[in-house]
């Protein structure tokens, strides 16, 4: 647990529905509070904005950014038509995630993408997204409507050295995954069937994307080691709230 108790902030985005509508609403699952909660630390919801200033003034308040899942980015972003299994994610949370991305790595803040997140990291440093999984022919199942799927990963990189093991266990509920790896990423995680369950940053700072869901398995030793190290990377990051720091 970070020393301290809540006064290390963690910013997460939301999601946005209704866009167009007249009738938007912003929200985000409970389940993202709660693991950044369980570590004792607090959140800062992001609320999608396209504006670089309001941006900015959330993340002088944070140390570090959690980009949480959700549907599927517009596959023109690495040249492709959208694929008709496809559901594109809300334009407005698109752009004003890309633009936030930016920003937090202009910064150096700490970075943990899930699902959607994961994607739009690597898309964001101009990969690419294999958009339907099935379509593939693999031999390993990512996901079953209704229901929960697990399976096995093979672990590289800070993950292996985190967990002191080669493989684990992890959920599954993604139709997309990581396909041609963006700049400065590499893979540190991977299924049977050799998709891309995890990346990371090839430098020192802390830059992790995951394939499956932590915070939907919030006891797991996978999801805790990962959460322990993410808000270690941000306690060492200005500012901390409420703090002689």
């Amino acid at each position: 647990m970070v020393s301290g108790g809540l006064a290390l902030r963690i910013g997460i985005t939301m999601n946005l529905r209704g866009e167009g509508t007249g009738d938007e609403q912003v929200y985000l699952d409970q389940r993202y509070v709660d693991y950044v909660h369980g570590g004792g630390a607090t959140v800062v919801p992001i609320i999608v904005s396209r504006d670089a200033e309001r941006l900015g003034a959330v993340l002088d308040a944070v140390s570090g950014v959690v980009f949480s899942g959700g549907y599927d980015l517009d596959a023109a972003l690495w040249g492709e038509t959208m694929h008709e299994q496809s559901i594109q994610v809300s334009r407005k949370r698109q752009e004003g995630e890309l633009l936030l991305y930016e920003l937090v790595r202009r910064r150096g803040l700490p970075v943990l993408g899930i699902c959607l997140g994961m994607q739009l990291m690597n898309v964001a440093e101009g990969g690419s997204i294999h958009q339907h999984v099935p379509d593939l022919g693999l031999g390993v199942v990512h996901q079953v409507e209704g229901e929960k799927v697990t399976h096995e990963i093979e672990l590289a990189g800070k993950l292996r050295d985190w967990l002191g093991c080669k493989r684990a266990t992890v959920n599954s509920y993604h139709h997309q995954s990581v396909n041609k790896l963006g700049k400065g990423l590499r893979g540190a995680a991977w299924s049977g069937d050799g998709l891309a369950e995890a990346i990371e940053g090839e430098g020192d700072g802390f830059l992790l994307g995951l394939q499956w869901h932590p915070e939907r398995d919030m006891d797991d030793e996978v999801s805790r080691v990962i959460r322990a190290r993410f808000l270690a990377a941000a306690a060492e990051r200005e500012p901390l709230i409420g703090t002689n720091h």
